[in-house]
């Protein structure tokens, strides 16, 4: 399966974590922005670098077939919420890890087949294999 793993750029060790579990149980990771240059504190190569995170980030979530979401620190998930708002709109089913998603209305959408408290619950229940019997939206 393709999966998106989203996260703050403060957690990417952790999200590196899910990914490796991901990728032992044979799946593939759409798009690592976890090893994506760090952007300049300013300016326009600022500018360049986020503008190339945005649309390196959105195809990862576009085409992949499961995105995950890690939320497990009291932060601001701007950018991890918007990338689970676009793999909603496409209709793919969403895992959440981590309390911090309560924050976000979508974390209550019917496309959120799973919602773990932490990174071990996740990978003691393994759910994502199951991810072909999840019901998905016809997007046309």
């Amino acid at each position: 399966m393709r999966i998106y793993c989203a996260g703050k750029w403060e957690e990417k060790e952790r999200v590196r974590v899910v990914q490796d579990i991901l990728i032992d149980d044979g799946h593939t990771i759409t798009f690592d922005w976890t090893r994506a240059e760090e952007a300049p504190p300013e300016g326009e190569p600022r500018a360049r670098v986020l503008r190339e995170h945005a649309l390196n980030d959105c195809w990862g979530v576009m085409l992949s077939d499961l995105y995950v979401g890690l939320f497990e620190k009291d932060l601001h998930y701007r950018g991890t919420f918007a990338e689970m708002g676009i793999a909603i709109g496409c209709g793919k089913p969403c895992i959440i890890i981590g309390p911090f998603a309560k924050r976000g209305v979508f974390s209550y959408h019917p496309l959120v087949v799973a919602w773990f408290t932490d990174i071990e619950e996740f990978r003691r229940h393994r759910v994502y294999k199951y991810g072909g019997e999840v019901k998905i939206k016809e997007v046309g």
